[in-house]
């Protein structure tokens, strides 16, 4: 036998080789099933926004609106506000924000340990 019948039986060899491999994984291909999810109403994720707020009350009424006003379902976020000692409105105007808006999710959490009180937005 030549080099040239040997390599010509070696090229069949593996050309069919390879053509039963990519047969089998286009079987494998198209016999997968489709996904489907379990529940199309509930979200697949859900994202908190935490807004950390002190003395921001010329500010905060305008930010909550812009977060409530975003093209996202409520059903995928939740707005946490933290009060951090503010001497200014702040917290009456995130309370009135939240009773006016019942529909979105928003919590407002108040920082009132005294023995922090100089460590601000880091707690």
């Amino acid at each position: 036998m030549s080099i040239a019948t040997i390599f010509l039986l070696l090229l069949g060899f593996f050309g069919l080789l390879y053509a039963f491999i990519i047969l089998s994984y286009t079987i494998g291909w198209f016999g997968l099933k489709a996904f489907k999810p379990e529940n199309h109403n509930r979200p697949l994720f859900k994202a908190s926004i935490i807004v950390p707020a002190r003395n921001e009350a010329k500010n905060i009424t305008f930010l909550l609106n812009d977060l409530c006003n975003q093209s996202v379902s409520v059903d995928f976020y939740e707005i946490i506000v933290v009060d951090d000692h503010s001497t200014d409105l702040t917290a009456s105007l995130v309370k009135q924000f939240i009773e006016e808006h019942p529909k979105h999710n928003i919590v407002m959490l108040s920082i009132t340990d005294e023995t922090q009180t100089f460590t601000y937005k880091k707690n």
